[in-house]
C-alpha cells in the first residue's frame, strides 16, 4: 500500500502542472461554499430565533371570568402546536410595563382614568400554526376577548407577513445552497477528471503493459483512485489554511455550525475525489486503446 501511495504522489509532483491548478480551484470553490453554507445555517439558526420569539397576543374584556381564562390557559398549554407557558398579563402589570417603559406618570393615568386590557401571550411552536390557534380561540375564547374581530384581523395580517418573510427566507436559502452543491459536485468531479485522464494519458504505454502481463483491474485502478483522493486532500489543507489565515472566517470557524459544516466538506470532497477519480480510471481503462 505504501508503495502504491508513494506512486500516487510521485504522479502528482510529475503533473504538476495541472495538478496545482485542479488543488488550487477546488480549494478556492470549497472556500466559497463554506460562506454559503455557513450564511445558510446561520440563517436557519436566526429563523429558529425569530420562530421561537414569535406570539400571538390577545385582550381579554374587562369583565371577562378569571376562572374561564384560566380554563382557556390550561388548554392552551396542552396543544402540541403551542409553547408552554401561555402568559396571562393583568391590568395593573400592563401600566407596570408601559409606565416604565415610556416613563409615564401614574397620578395623571389615573386621572384620566386609562387603562390597559388583560390580555394572554401564545406562543406557537411554528408561525403557521397560528390559524389553527386563533380558530380555537375564535371557538372557544370568543366570548372573553376584547374586539376578537378587529384584534384577530390585525393578527392575522402581522401573522400572515411574518409567515411569508420566514418562507421566503427559507425558500431562497435552501434553493442557493443547493443549486451551489449541484456546480460544487459537477465543477469538482469535471476538474478531478480531467486531472486523471491526463495522468491516463501520460501512462498510456504503462497501462497497456500491465494488462498485457496480466494485472488486475484493481492494481491499475488503485493509484490513480489514491492520486484522486490525494487531490481532493491537498485541496482541501490548502482551503482549511485559507480559512485560518482569514481573521472573520477563523472566528466563525469555531462555532457550531461552522464546525459541522467544515466536517460535512472535508468527507465530501474524499469521497468526491475518490469517486470521481475511479470512475474516470475505469471508464479509460477499459477502452480498446490500452489493449
Amino acid at each position: 500500500m505504501s508503495s502504491i501511495l508513494k506512486k500516487s504522489a510521485s504522479n502528482i509532483a510529475r503533473n504538476w502542472i495541472t495538478t496545482i491548478p485542479t488543488i488550487l480551484v477546488i480549494a478556492i470553490v470549497l472556500l466559497l461554499f463554506h460562506r454559503l453554507l455557513l450564511a445558510h445555517l446561520q440563517a436557519n439558526e436566526a429563523l429558529k430565533g425569530i420562530q421561537q420569539k414569535f406570539s400571538i397576543t390577545v385582550y381579554l374584556k374587562d369583565d371577562a371570568d378569571p376562572f374561564a381564562v384560566g380554563n382557556v390557559i390550561a388548554a392552551l398549554e396542552e396543544r402540541s402546536d403551542v409553547v408552554a407557558p401561555v402568559i396571562y398579563t393583568s391590568k395593573e402589570e400592563a401600566w407596570k410595563t408601559m409606565s416604565k417603559a415610556f416613563s409615564l406618570d401614574n397620578d395623571l393615568l389615573q386621572k384620566y382614568k386609562f387603562s390597559l386590557p388583560a390580555s394572554i401571550t401564545i406562543t406557537p411552536t411554528d408561525p403557521q400554526n397560528t390559524a389553527s390557534i386563533e380558530a380555537y380561540l375564535d371557538t372557544n375564547a370568543g366570548q372573553l376577548l376584547r374586539d376578537p374581530l378587529t384584534t384577530g384581523a390585525k393578527q392575522k395580517n402581522i401573522t400572515n407577513q411574518m409567515i411569508e418573510f420566514i418562507n421566503n427566507v427559507k425558500e431562497s436559502t435552501l434553493k442557493t445552497i443547493v443549486l451551489f452543491i449541484i456546480l460544487f459536485l459537477f465543477g469538482g468531479a469535471l476538474l478531478i477528471s480531467s486531472t486523471i485522464h491526463l495522468a491516463i494519458s501520460s501512462r498510456h504505454k504503462e497501462i497497456a503493459i500491465m494488462k498485457l502481463v496480466g494485472a488486475s483491474y484493481s492494481k491499475i485502478i488503485l493509484p490513480f483512485v489514491i492520486e484522486g483522493i490525494l487531490l481532493g486532500i491537498l485541496a482541501f489543507l490548502l482551503y482549511a489554511g485559507l480559512v485560518l489565515l482569514m481573521p472573520s472566517q477563523f472566528s466563525a470557524l469555531i462555532t457550531k455550525p461552522s464546525l459541522n459544516a467544515f466536517l460535512f466538506e472535508c468527507v465530501a470532497v474524499i469521497v468526491l475525489s475518490g469517486l470521481s477519480s475511479y470512475l474516470t480510471t475505469v471508464f479509460h481503462i477499459r477502452k480498446k486503446t490500452f489493449i
